[in-house]
């Protein structure tokens, strides 16, 4: 810069910024539901919004949301569905003496929830106008929801039942017939309230594209809602209860392309741990035909058993996907501890409301689903403890630190947020200055995972051998972490020496005490 008169100039030069932490938690899912966008992916922060935004749970989705919900607060849910979704409808008539079709009412999103909705006209305060009621009938409970007064027909008036209605209703849209007629009153088949039901709402779930597809616009369904990983910030991934060989293998392909999260998959209901371990294997003729085998994902085995409160039935119980529970427990564990902490075990792996598991696996089944080369993670039920998350695997057959899931969370987490801060360096000169300030960057963020023992040791390397002139005249910087990330004591054995009665202890351990 040049200054050209006398004077004192002062500049603000920031050597300030630090690799800041992001959320651990923040998971995507994708299943059916009764309501709700469609292959849209919508951030969800807790269970009364689902219900309102995608209803009431009717399939794995909305119950791995209730799971999730015990412990974290973001949740990226797209709903699939296929051509056969349609809204539930209800034409209205008019009170003429040839009725006349006046008003058609919808659910304001496709789905069987609209068939729960019923709807009431009475005469409005106004003259010439009507009251609108909307019902919902939730576990077999009728309750008024909202209710609209003085709606007209003339479309001129601010009090026109579309402008009213449209796009303020949270449950009904309402399409003026252009009857031009007095307020509608549905003659027919009347209920006991004078309401009557909206009908032909349908989820369309013959066959669902959990897959998805991108279009040549761009636009994306399914899975593919959910593997930008430019649009949307993920650290785990499922799509509840769902095993088919193409979804599973989709959910590979989506994490191991987007590099930054871990995925949950979940084997079929109603398999025997041995099963369990040939689906994983692709053998068996169980609906797998190849073996999963990624660092990027987790396999857990066991459906779990829980209390079913949605089914309007007292002392209902429902069996849930064991991804359920490995998001719940990686949640808890975030709270508790760090991601580098393991999720499984009596102290953060276990589920404190489960009711029963799909198989009580012994002793010999869990060396087996759990011993090399396998990838079997045991849901276990101990007695008196309880249900517990009982292995650390990821799915990576070839031994390696990868191969554990607190490992590869942490790097996961370690690249993401050294990743998002040194994006400002980008465009900085290539010059040891800007090779310091990524030491400087990196080293406390480092030494923060090392204190919270997730790290024995740690190195950071960027300067010139690194950095060739090669690279330097290439526009590249580059930069080397050497990690030594801390083991988790998954076997704890204990030798009981018995010694003579005179024996002194400093000898047998040839230390002093």
């Amino acid at each position: 810069m040049g200054f050209v008169s006398a004077g004192v100039y002062t500049n603000i030069i920031d050597l300030s910024l630090y690799a800041q932490r992001l959320a651990s938690t923040v998971c995507g899912a994708v299943g059916t539901a009764s309501k709700g966008p469609v292959d849209t992916p919508t951030l969800i922060t807790n269970m009364g919004q689902y219900i309102e935004t995608f209803g009431r749970p009717m399939s794995p989705l909305g119950y791995f949301a209730e799971e999730f919900f015990k412990e974290a607060n973001q949740l990226w849910v797209t709903r699939v569905g296929d051509a056969g979704l349609e809204f539930a409808t209800r034409m209205l008539v008019d009170r003429e003496a040839t009725p006349a079709d006046t008003i058609e009412v919808s659910a304001t999103s496709k789905g069987t929830w609209g068939n729960d909705l019923q709807v009431e006209v009475l005469a409005g305060t106004n003259a010439n106008s009507f009251k609108l009621n909307v019902y919902q009938n939730v576990n077999g409970y009728v309750k008024l929801v909202e209710y609209y007064d003085n709606l007209v027909m003339d479309s001129s008036s601010a009090y026109y039942c579309e402008t009213v209605v449209n796009g303020v209703s949270p449950f009904i849209t309402l399409a003026d017939q252009g009857s031009a007629s007095t307020p509608p009153a549905d003659l027919p088949a009347l209920d006991a309230s004078g309401a009557v039901s909206l009908a032909s709402g349908d989820n369309g779930l013959t066959a669902p594209n959990y897959v998805g597809t991108i279009a040549v616009d761009g636009t994306r369904t399914g899975l593919q809602t959910l593997a930008a990983v430019e649009s949307l910030d993920l650290n785990l991934l499922a799509v509840p209860g769902i095993s088919t060989e193409t979804v599973v293998h989709e959910i590979v392909d989506v994490v191991e392309t987007r590099g930054d999260c871990l995925g949950a998959v979940d084997h079929p209901f109603g398999l025997t741990p041995q099963e369990q371990i040939e689906w994983t294997n692709g053998e068996g003729g169980h609906g797998n035909t190849t073996a999963l085998n990624s660092k990027y994902i987790t396999v857990f085995c066991n459906w779990v058993e829980v209390h079913d409160q949605y089914a309007g039935v007292p002392d209902a119980t429902i069996w849930l996907p064991p991804s359920a529970f490995v998001c719940q427990r990686a949640a808890y564990t975030d709270t508790v501890r760090d991601p580098w902490w393991a999720i499984a075990g009596l102290n953060r792996g276990r589920i404190p409301h489960a009711i029963d598991v799909e198989n009580l696996i012994t002793k010999g089944e869990m060396e087996a689903m759990y011993g090399y080369p396998n990838i079997c993670n045991p849901i276990a039920k101990f007695k008196k403890l309880g249900v517990v998350l009982w292995g650390n695997r990821t799915g990576q057959r070839e031994p390696s630190a990868t191969d554990r899931i607190p490992v590869m969370r942490m790097l996961l987490q370690a690249m993401k947020i050294i990743a998002t801060a040194t994006q400002y360096m980008t465009f900085e000169p290539n010059d040891p200055t800007t090779w310091r300030q990524f030491e400087r960057l990196t080293n406390p963020f480092l030494r923060h995972i090392k204190d919270s023992r997730g790290l024995y040791e740690f190195h950071v390397q960027m300067d010139n051998t690194t950095n060739t002139t090669h690279l330097v005249n290439n526009n590249v910087m580059n930069g080397r972490i050497y990690l030594k990330p801390t083991k988790t004591a998954e076997v704890i054995n204990i030798d009981f020496v018995l010694t003579e009665t005179g024996a002194k202890f400093e000898d047998l351990l040839g230390t002093s005490l």
